[in-house]
């Protein structure tokens, strides 16, 4: 699939859910004892806050792999088509809803290896809403997703 198509659907998705939240419709929040975020556009869950942690690609399958929140353990890294689906790049400052995703860094692995370079993989900076390939050694941010 092309990534500018991925890009465009992605944001027309957002702009769905901002019309949709300026008219009143709230996606739910559902916490238990960890907080996660539901979002009913996608029917995926995510971690919403981070640890602060880098990790590498490798060391950030893994920490998603072995997490449990709330009493779930069935979390892994989101494709980078996922983690393209909750970029705001409506805000004026950082490309994140912070009242979904308080405390978001900026840059974000996503599961997607490159298809370019075998020791690249697609990652998202929430600071701009920009996707992108990385070095998988680098030290980036985690967000899970199930």
């Amino acid at each position: 699939m092309n990534l500018s198509f991925v890009v465009i659907k992605s944001t027309f998705k957002l702009l769905l859910l901002t019309a949709l939240l300026s008219l009143g419709a709230q996606p739910s929040l559902a916490q238990s004892g960890d907080s996660i975020f539901y979002d009913p556009r996608t029917g995926l869950t995510w971690q919403q806050r981070g640890d602060d942690v880098l990790r590498s690609w490798e060391e950030a399958a893994l920490f998603c792999r072995d997490i449990v929140l709330a009493n779930k353990s069935d979390w892994r890294l989101p494709s980078v088509k996922e983690l393209n689906s909750i970029v705001d790049r409506w805000r004026n400052s950082g490309a994140f809803n912070p009242i979904f995703f308080p405390g978001t860094r900026s840059d974000y692995w996503s599961f997607t290896p490159s298809a370019d370079n075998p020791n690249d993989a697609w990652a998202v900076n929430f600071g701009i809403g920009l996707v992108y390939t990385m070095l998988s050694t680098q030290k980036l941010h985690t967000r899970c997703v199930r």
